[in-house]
């Protein structure tokens, strides 16, 4: 069921995402029914735009109602048809603009009456004992609810100003409301959310950052009341789930009606229902944004304004979520988040932000005396009453081997990709479909600059051999697959994470800004995830916190343990590294760093991590700069003087972890079956030389997967795919090693790669990468750090010029 969901999810994704192209592109049809236009109140975007995308969304959710499972299935349909009256009255909106606020109200109160009657669930238990005899009256129980309901739905409308920001607030609640239900064994109010949350996610892409299309008041009432009813249903069908989770989870947008109503309320001639320009996302983005972004364009101004309303919105969710069953710590949470929009809020509105320039308000903006006209070539004055004009920031970064500049929205993307790279428990993960989008835009806009022309003889060579590995993944597809459709669907996963991968090289192998802001983000979010790993082993947290655990193991948002810790090694070897290109207190803070992501590997107990660990920080040792080499002791001994008093601790308050770790030390039961299952995956290549097909080893192990990278390729891909990739292994090292070897002072960047190199190639030993992005990511790093193995002193090449000189043919 579970891969059939996934598969559902992807259709939702996929349905919403055509449906909104389409609806943008057929704009001259409809737009003079459906265009937003850009005068108003409340109006941010920069020229008329279609403002139904919550069609697209019903019609994405209405196709995955028809292909999931019964169960689900039947849940999703009575939220739909409960939405009806809410989504046909703000659709109503959408196309006349001319229905009252009143009129659509009482449209999101008619819903969740309706909810109420087909589903016969209601909020009957708040926590609050005076209320919750009230509410054992049934009648006052089913308006306590709509109540709840249609007032969620009018706060998203009502946060719904700017590019991404209510489908992102959207995808975020859900996703915590689903993990909540999982976490307490309703799986299918789960699914209900994340397929939700998928058929958001494909609008979402065309809404943001672009801003081709809007929710309108129909998607937006629509996606109000599923999340609303989502919530009230997991506190009715979960006892055991306090009604302050959903509440904590949602607390974004409720905080924003209840703050919008109470500032209306006490201002002298303005009524709750009007609308106004100093709502919390208005606020920042005409206090925060555009001060700190001056030169972007308004359009991305525009789309600046959600991430800030997304990491206040994931910071409430994620607490719900740590904590669903515990109602003081729920109550504190809400209690917090108030207060810190309170604060936020008045600091807004008071122009007492502390992210403004340094620069006094009321000195002015440098003019040059003489300006250029962009309609001709000769200089002119501007008029002495002209208002003084904000200086021009310089151009972006450009990549260091040259070529287009890079916008710092393209940046930015890659930043999100590096950082979404550590979310892998649902599928398709983020950082695949964000991957994928950045790869195409990239391919549409170098079509006439392929990426082949940069790579050199020994680069070729390598991807040569990976490409016809790839091709001869889909021969045992068609040969001797038991299931072709999930073999041909997990050979095409392993191609998508190689392409992406390859992509990431190339950037790497041009020293582009891109796959450095790729890397910060990867860096964050593995420090991020071991602070969590670390955090976890505390007694009083890891029991509430058995989500982000497997066994007493922390994985946060991986599937496995053994997953996690390889993930965050890469980290440690970006942390040295900048340490060491940094002075000062810098230094000491990203040699911190470094410490707490091998202390977040060690956490994981996963002996081929730790075994990962030891090879890269011995390789990495043995080949960088006397600096580096100092960084990785000062690193060494601190992780040492943490780590003794952390060992006493664990001895004397958590036995329990100790013993953990402790085993882990030794061969596990299990290991038997591994080294057996392994054995019967090499007579399987020999008895099926075309492979048995990708993915399907398990069905010929009872299950178990043989554990071993290299002996899963020979297995399910043949012995010919296995000696290509092998071949492809042997290259790429052999010719490592003949560099580090050779005497050349070479580039940090390729010292790090192949330290990185060594210890995937023996964590692929006794497990099974073949979809980890991380190992294909090192491997295409590897492939064509050939472009950068030379540092750029060294000894045995010439100097290179800052600026290349074009037109002389002899240099003195």
């Amino acid at each position: 069921m579970p891969s059939t969901l996934g598969l559902a999810a992807a259709v939702g994704f996929a349905s919403s995402l055509c449906v909104s192209l389409v609806l943008v592109n057929t704009q001259r049809w409809h737009g003079s029914m459906t265009l937003d236009s850009t005068i108003g109140l409340q109006k941010y975007h920069t020229a008329p735009t279609p403002r139904i995308g919550g069609s697209a969304i019903l019609v994405a959710m209405v196709i995955v109602a028809a292909i999931t499972p019964r169960s689900t299935a039947s849940l999703l349909a009575l939220m739909l048809i409960s939405a009806i009256p809410a989504f046909a009255v703000g659709l109503m909106e959408d196309l006349t603009k001319k229905v009252g606020v009143l009129e659509r109200l009482l449209a999101t109160l008619s819903s969740g009456v309706l909810a109420c009657l087909l589903t016969g669930a209601m909020l009957q238990r708040t926590g609050i004992a005076a209320l919750d005899t009230l509410l054992a009256f049934t009648p006052f129980a089913v308006m306590f609810t709509a109540f709840c309901v249609g007032g969620l739905a009018n706060a998203i409308n009502i946060i719904d100003g700017f590019n991404g920001l209510a489908a992102g607030v959207v995808v975020i609640i859900l996703t915590a409301l689903g993990l909540i239900a999982a976490q307490v064994g309703d799986t299918q109010l789960a699914w209900a959310c994340y397929l939700i949350a998928a058929s958001v996610l494909g609008f979402l892409a065309v809404n943001w950052p672009s801003g081709r299309i809007f929710l309108g008041d129909g998607g937006a009432y629509l996606l109000g009341f599923l999340v609303g009813w989502a919530a009230v249903m997991l506190a009715v069908r979960n006892p055991q789930v306090s009604p302050w989770s959903p509440l904590l989870a949602c607390a974004y947008p409720v905080l924003e009606v209840a703050f919008s109503f109470y500032r209306k309320s006490r201002r002298a001639g303005s009524s709750p229902g009007q609308p106004d320009r100093v709502h919390m996302h208005m606020l920042v983005y005409r206090r925060l944004v555009r001060i700190r972004l001056p030169g972007w364009p308004q359009r991305l101004q525009n789309s600046m304004t959600s991430p800030v309303a997304w990491l206040y919105t994931g910071t409430t969710a994620a607490w719900a979520a740590v904590f669903p069953q515990d109602t003081p710590m729920l109550v504190t949470g809400l209690a917090l988040a108030a207060l810190g929009y309170s604060r936020v809020y008045t600091r807004l509105a008071k122009f007492r932000w502390l992210p403004f320039p340094s620069q006094s308000r009321a000195r002015p903006w440098p003019q040059p005396e003489t300006t250029m006209s962009p309609m001709s070539p000769t200089p002119h004055r501007p008029q002495a009453s002209a208002r003084p004009a904000r200086p021009s920031r310089p151009r972006p970064a450009m990549p260091l081997r040259g070529g287009k500049p890079v916008p710092r929205m393209m940046r930015l993307m890659y930043l999100l990709l590096g950082a979404s790279s550590c979310i892998t428990f649902i599928e398709p993960a983020p950082f695949e479909v964000l991957a994928l989008f950045l790869v195409l835009v990239h391919a549409a806009r170098n079509m006439r600059d392929p990426w082949w022309r940069l790579a050199g003889p020994m680069t070729a060579t390598m991807l040569v051999l990976l490409g016809l590995f790839l091709i001869l993944q889909f021969v045992p597809v068609a040969l001797q697959a038991r299931s072709p459709a999930s073999s041909a669907f997990y050979a095409g996963v392993t191609t998508m994470l190689i392409m992406i991968a390859l992509h990431l090289g190339q950037l790497h192998g041009q020293g582009d800004v891109r796959f450095s802001a790729f890397l910060a983000g990867y860096a964050g979010a593995a420090l991020v995830c071991a602070a969590l790993a670390i955090i976890m082993l505390h007694p009083a947290i890891a029991p509430m916190a058995d989500m982000l655990q497997s066994e007493g193991r922390p994985r946060i948002f991986f599937k496995d343990p053994n997953v996690f810790g390889p993930y965050l090694i890469p980290a440690i070897v970006i942390f040295l590294e900048a340490a060491g290109r940094r002075r000062g207190a810098k230094t000491v803070l990203f040699v911190l760093f470094a410490v707490i992501c091998a202390a977040g590997v060690i956490a994981t107990a996963s002996r081929a991590a730790w075994a990962n660990l030891a090879i890269v920080l011995a390789m990495y040792g043995a080949f960088s700069s006397v600096r580096q080499k100092a960084m990785l002791a000062c690193a060494a001994l601190l992780a040492a003087a943490v780590a003794i008093p952390a060992a006493g601790l664990l001895i004397d308050h958590d036995q329990d972890a100790f013993d953990l770790y402790s085993s882990r030390m030794q061969l596990q039961e299990y290991d038997t079956y591994r080294f057996a299952n392994a054995q019967e995956a090499i007579e399987l290549g020999l008895r099926y030389p075309a492979g048995v097909g990708p993915g399907e080893v398990v069905h010929y192990l009872a299950g178990w997967d043989p554990h071993n990278t290299y002996v899963r390729i020979w297995a399910e891909n043949g012995p010919v795919a296995l000696t290509l990739f092998s071949v492809f292994l042997l290259l790429l090292a052999a010719h490592a090693l003949q560099e580090c070897m050779g005497g050349r002072r070479l580039h940090p960047a390729f010292i790090c790669a192949f330290a990185l190199l060594a210890g995937a190639l023996v964590n692929a030993a006794v497990v099974d990468t073949l979809h980890w992005r991380h190992f294909w990511i090192i491997l295409a790093v590897c492939v064509f750090s050939f472009n950068r193995r030379s540092s750029p002193d060294s000894p045995r090449r010439a100097p290179v010029p800052r600026a290349p000189v074009r037109f002389a043919k002899h240099h003195p």
